[in-house]
C-alpha cells in the first residue's frame, strides 16, 4: 500500500469536516426534539407534549375501561418568593416541587407544567382519595431553605375522575380546574383567618 500523499490527507480532512457537521446537526436535532417535549426549567413535560400524552392515555382508559384521574395544581406564594428572595429562589421552588412530585408518584402518573406556577398531572387506574396524600405529606417533611428562612412548599389542587365526573377531556379539565381554584380560595381565607387570630392575640 502506498503512503498517504497530500491528496489523501485533503480527502481525509474533508471527511472529518463532514462527519463533524453531521454530529453537530444530530445534536442540534436532539436538542430540538428535547425542547419540543420538556419544560426548559423544571424538565417536566411542557404544555403541548403533555396534552398529547394526556389524550393518548385518555383514549387508552376509555378502551380498557380504566380509571383516570386529572389533577390541576397551583403552587402557592411563588410571586412572594420571587419578590422577597429573587427569581432564582422561585426557580429552586419549582424544581424542588417537580423533583419531589415525580419521586412520589413512582411512575403511576404523568406531570406537565402548564406555565408559571401551574401544573397538571394525570393518574392512571388510581382512586382519587389515594392520589395526593403521600405527596402532600412529603412536602411537609422537606421544607426549602432561603437564607435563614425555611419554607414549606404548599399548593392548591383539584381532582376529577373519568367516568365519575365527566366523560371527555375538556370536561375533566374544567372540573379539576374549578375545584383547584375553590381550594385556592379556601387556603387564602384560612391564611387570612390565621393572621387575624394572631393579631387579636397580640
Amino acid at each position: 500500500t502506498k503512503p498517504f500523499d497530500e491528496e489523501d490527507k485533503n480527502v481525509l480532512k474533508y471527511l472529518c469536516y463532514d462527519v463533524a457537521i453531521a454530529i453537530k446537526n444530530l445534536r442540534l436535532f436532539q436538542d430540538i426534539i428535547y425542547m419540543s417535549k420538556y419544560d426548559s426549567l423544571t424538565k417536566a413535560y411542557n404544555r403541548n407534549y403533555f396534552s398529547e400524552i394526556f389524550e393518548e392515555n385518555f383514549y387508552m382508559a376509555q378502551a380498557l375501561d380504566k380509571s383516570l384521574v386529572v389533577c390541576m395544581i397551583d403552587i402557592n406564594n411563588l410571586k412572594i418568593i420571587n419578590d422577597n428572595f429573587g427569581h432564582s429562589a422561585g426557580d429552586k421552588l419549582l424544581n424542588e416541587f417537580v423533583t419531589v412530585f415525580n419521586k412520589e408518584i413512582h411512575g403511576s402518573g404523568i406531570l406537565g407544567r402548564m406555565g408559571g406556577d401551574e401544573f397538571t398531572c394525570i393518574f392512571m387506574d388510581m382512586n382519587r382519595t389515594e392520589v395526593m396524600n403521600s405527596i402532600y405529606s412529603e412536602f411537609k417533611k422537606t421544607p426549602l431553605s432561603f437564607g435563614d428562612n425555611l419554607y414549606e412548599i404548599s399548593f392548591a389542587y383539584g381532582l376529577s375522575e373519568y367516568g365519575i365526573d365527566e366523560q371527555d377531556i375538556e370536561g375533566l379539565m374544567k372540573i379539576a380546574d374549578r375545584r383547584m381554584y375553590t381550594e385556592k380560595r379556601r387556603m387564602k381565607d384560612m391564611q387570612g383567618l390565621e393572621a387575624l387570630i394572631k393579631k387579636t392575640e397580640q
